[in-house]
């Protein structure tokens, strides 16, 4: 049997190349997390409400010195087919902060390709609605951002939250708790336009994803 052919020259350029690349791949990531971090601190400024930072991935554009907490929403509770209200992720600690300061801004970020987390866009604005429906009663509370979920998801999400709501009140989660206006959600991301103009009528949860949408391209895979 031929035995493979070693080219010490040929493999020792390979792994220059492919240790030039990785540096490279860092240096650029670690950019674009100072760029990202510079985002999300223009936006904070505006908003002027405490930052939170989701975990995990939220912690890196949030630095420790200027977080005043942390949070728990999980992308998978609102993939799409497959949303859910979290029993274990109930993010409660989070209602004093809101009451003190009147709402808060919560910080995440997604993979190139997205606008936005599925944790922001959609398991963050479950967590109000049922919260609000379980303190206010049944109303119209589900708010999800018109650009990234479609009318269709938004009625099959606003369908399954009386259910949530029920699984809440039964186990009496949210007995001591009280709120004396509604959670409203709203969004942020690089590339929109940024109203801080808020309803000072209700509680803001601002959501920011501080990661830019990176238009991933495809080979071709049939030339």
């Amino acid at each position: 049997m031929q035995q493979p052919i070693f080219n010490i020259n040929n493999d020792i350029n390979e792994i220059n190349k492919d240790l030039k690349k990785s540096s490279l791949s860092l240096k650029n990531r670690l950019q674009s997390i100072v760029h990202d971090q510079y985002f999300v601190r223009t936006v904070h400024r505006s908003l002027s409400y405490p930052l939170i930072a989701n975990e995990r991935c939220g912690l890196w554009y949030v630095p420790l010195n200027d977080r005043l907490d942390t949070c728990y929403f999980k992308s998978t509770d609102g993939h799409t087919n497959v949303w859910s209200f979290s029993l274990r992720r109930l993010n409660l600690h989070l209602l004093p902060i809101i009451l003190e300061h009147g709402g808060v801004v919560i910080v995440d970020s997604t993979r190139r390709g997205k606008l936005m987390p599925d944790a922001l866009s959609k398991t963050i604005p479950i967590w109000c609605a049922v919260l609000n429906s379980v303190i206010f009663g049944t109303g119209d509370w589900l708010r999800t951002p018109s650009s990234m979920v479609s009318k269709s998801e938004h009625n099959s999400i606003e369908k399954l939250i009386p259910s949530f709501v029920a699984s809440v009140k039964q186990m009496k989660l949210l007995e001591g708790f009280k709120l004396d206006k509604p959670l409203i959600p709203s969004w942020y991301y690089p590339g929109a336009s940024l109203n801080s103009n808020l309803d000072e009528s209700v509680y803001n949860i601002c959501c920011i994803s501080a990661s830019r949408k990176v238009d991933v391209h495809k080979p071709n895979l049939t030339s």
